[in-house]
């Protein structure tokens, strides 16, 4: 059984720019929150954003992101 979770890539101004969505299974929430972020960050690298601000309610997931 997968789950599907979504996000959302929007602009400085707050407009929608992209969404994506994964597949997840029966994996730990930590290794799934990772992979969505990783995607994120993949998906803004591909439409060449400059700066990407990260919305995680994970301290350590965001702290391993942010430097």
């Amino acid at each position: 059984m997968s789950t599907l979770i979504r996000g959302v890539i929007r602009d400085g101004d707050v407009i929608w720019v992209c969404g994506f969505s994964m597949a997840v299974g029966k994996e730990m929430p930590f290794k799934i929150e990772a992979r969505f972020v990783l995607e994120g960050r993949r998906l803004a690298w591909e439409k060449r954003l400059k700066q990407v601000e990260l919305e995680c309610d994970n301290a350590l997931l965001a702290s391993i992101f942010v430097g």
